[in-house]
């Protein structure tokens, strides 16, 4: 038994490359570091609708 990747919204890495890139930020493994670290900012923003 093969065990699959997670598969992410197309939607969000979208915004997610786009905002790395309005930042200057082009390494990927820079990107991650983001993603994790920042992980608050993300959240808020989805919360912050209700």
């Amino acid at each position: 038994m093969t065990k699959k990747a997670a598969q992410y919204d197309p939607a969000i890495l979208l915004k997610i490359s786009l905002f790395a890139y309005s930042k200057g930020i082009t390494s990927s493994r820079e990107i991650q570091w983001c993603c994790e670290t920042n992980i608050l900012c993300i959240e808020s923003e989805r919360l912050s609708d209700f």
